[in-house]
């Protein structure tokens, strides 16, 4: 489930590698954010499908009522025609409805708001992506390998610092040499 991911993920970001670290920290901030629209948006969306659903209309066209389509455009609605539940008769607009509906009318549209300023903050931040990891970044600060990059870097701050990895293997026993 998303919550033991987002657990896992976290205690992934214990390691001292740190490209690891940020991969890990990354995946379980995304977790947490997952859980919660699986909390929140998902069941609202599921309870807006049910109301339409319930008043018959399509899903392709949720704006029109499924009875004034044509037959051939029925296909997606969810209800036919027989089984549209009746709805009931308006009620009249109490004061603290109206001001329910003002104030709602207002949160969504800080809502609409901060989504599309959202969108545009993470269009703007997509060009600015690099790709790549450097070599620094692969290594247990504190290590070996972490003081041999800062020494290079000292002595020679312009050029690319290469990482060349030699495997060795050693006979099994039985093996020949």
């Amino acid at each position: 489930s998303s919550s033991t991911n987002a657990v896992a993920f976290a205690f992934g970001a214990t390691t001292p590698l740190p490209a690891l670290r940020s991969f890990c920290i990354y995946a379980s901030v995304g977790m947490v954010f997952d859980l919660l629209f699986q909390v929140t948006f998902f069941v609202a969306v599921l309870a807006l499908d049910e109301r339409r659903r319930d008043s018959g209309r399509c899903a392709s066209l949720p704006c029109v009522q499924a009875s004034r389509l044509p037959a051939c455009f029925r296909v997606d609605c969810a209800l036919s025609e027989e089984e549209v539940v009746p709805q009931p008769a308006p009620v009249k607009a109490q004061p603290a409805a109206s001001a329910w509906r003002r104030w709602s009318l207002v949160l969504r549209g800080l809502v609409l708001a901060l989504y599309f300023s959202t969108l545009v903050a993470s269009t703007i931040a997509a060009f600015d992506i690099s790709v790549g990891l450097q070599a620094p970044d692969l290594v247990p600060s504190g290590s070996a390998t972490s003081s041999w990059f800062a020494a290079t870097a000292a002595v020679w701050p312009q050029q690319a610092q290469l990482v060349e990895v030699i495997v060795q293997h050693r006979p099994l026993d039985g093996e020949g040499a």
